[in-house]
């Protein structure tokens, strides 16, 4: 699709250049031979324009055996390509509009949160959120890189926001509930 579009484009295997352990299922990537190893790899791709479409899922042992790394893993997979590339964003595309305060399919009355910090959405990933892989989180807010949690449906959808600090328009707005509450006390 990208090369009838007119986008250079190539295929790459995340084996290539995800080094893991060889826990079969669950692996666990070595992330700063991942991170050297994937830019010798995707650094020259990008340098002349080039889009890698990578695989996910997968990476591989050190001596080339193939190794999965989980439940969600295309999360985590998308988090150690941006990490490898030091990527400011990355967008995680699901079934829902964001992150909620409940599964929206089992509760009504769940309510879409627009912005969290990495420690939140962190905390709502390990207590079994499915919307998010748990070791994203701590990935992005190593480099402080925004992650954005949006709707493949939807895409005119904003989503919601994970990141370190608050988009200055959040924050005006926070600072100005502030003042309107002390100004009506």
């Amino acid at each position: 699709m990208l090369f009838r579009s007119g986008v250079p484009a190539v295929p790459v295997a995340s084996s290539d250049f995800v080094l893991t352990c060889d826990t079969f299922r669950d692996a666990k990537p070595h992330l700063e031979q991942t991170r050297r190893r994937g830019r010798a790899v995707l650094a020259p791709l990008l340098d002349d324009d080039i889009v890698p479409v990578v695989t996910g899922f997968i990476g591989a042992t050190p001596d080339g055996r193939i190794t999965t790394l989980g439940r969600n893993s295309s999360d985590f997979s998308g988090a150690i390509i941006a990490h490898v590339v030091d990527a400011d964003e990355l967008v995680i595309w699901t079934d829902v509009d964001g992150i909620y305060t409940a599964n929206p399919n089992d509760d009504a009355q769940a309510q879409l949160l627009h912005d969290l910090s990495y420690d939140e959405a962190h905390a709502l990933a390990a207590s079994g959120a499915k919307v998010l892989h748990p070791h994203v989180l701590p990935l992005a807010a190593s480099t402080d890189m925004t992650v954005w949690v949006r709707n493949t449906f939807k895409p005119q959808a904003r989503g919601t926001r994970i990141g370190l600090k608050l988009p200055p328009h959040s924050q005006s707005q926070r600072d100005s509930q502030s003042q309107s509450q002390e100004g009506a006390a």
